[in-house]
């Protein structure tokens, strides 16, 4: 492994935390296996089956759900250090619930479940960080579940921003985000979308200023 992607992977997510020693022993150790993609082109298909997990070293990658025809819904977007396939790879059914695509030019390394059992059972400082991601993943998805379980636009809204927004010096929720982005995120039509920020906009829930939306209404009024 070149210095580059030796240093990527020191700082991923899954390793940033593991002691030198024993980031040099799995390096040596473990196999791993690194794949290059382009822009758009597809890593997994929904349904295809998971049998290790990847670490984006370089790029992004995104998960989405195609929910209709033509339709789909951005679950979340993997940076480079993040990890994907960590919950799908142990569970009993073990194929992807969703397609995993390159958002842009990327390379992933994977590392076989087998390979992952070994380093938990044999570093603990390793299976610590892991299960730490395992929990804060499955959380994050409880989220995105109710998000896509409601049915107004405007809840979607309010309810996305009090998970992602962040407080300004006026106490107020705030995110930077384009409008497509924002209706990928929580599924809904980019049109349907805008007529709604217009509309709470008018009934003074909430100011846009180009990509920045700033929620001044009492959000758990309307999230309870």
């Amino acid at each position: 492994m070149d210095t580059r992607l030796y240093n990527s992977l020191r700082k991923s997510i899954i390793f940033k935390d593991v002691s030198e020693v024993n980031f040099n022993e799995i390096v040596s150790e473990i196999p791993f296996r690194i794949l290059d993609y382009k822009k758009n082109e597809i890593l997994f298909f929904e349904g295809d089956d998971c049998n290790s997990i990847g670490i984006v070293l370089d790029g992004e990658v995104e998960v989405n759900k195609g929910l209709t025809i033509g339709k789909k819904v951005n679950i979340t977007k993997i940076k480079a250090g993040d990890m994907f396939a960590e919950a799908v790879v142990f569970s009993q059914y073990h194929k992807f619930p969703a397609t995993i695509e390159a958002s842009s030019d990327s390379k992933v390394l994977f590392i076989s479940r087998e390979n992952i059992v070994k380093m938990c059972s044999k570093y603990p400082d390793f299976i610590e960080k892991f299960m730490g991601i395992l929990s804060t993943k499955i959380s994050i998805l409880n989220n995105k579940v109710s998000l896509l379980s409601m049915k107004s636009i405007r809840h979607k809204i309010l309810f996305y921003i009090s998970k992602e927004g962040k407080q300004d010096k006026n106490g107020h929720l705030s995110i930077k985000i384009a409008k497509q982005d924002l209706a990928n995120k929580i599924g809904v039509e980019r049109p349907s979308l805008s007529r709604e920020l217009i509309k709470m906009q008018d009934e003074n829930m909430l100011n846009m200023d180009g990509k920045k939306i700033t929620v001044i209404c009492d959000i758990n009024e309307y999230l309870i």
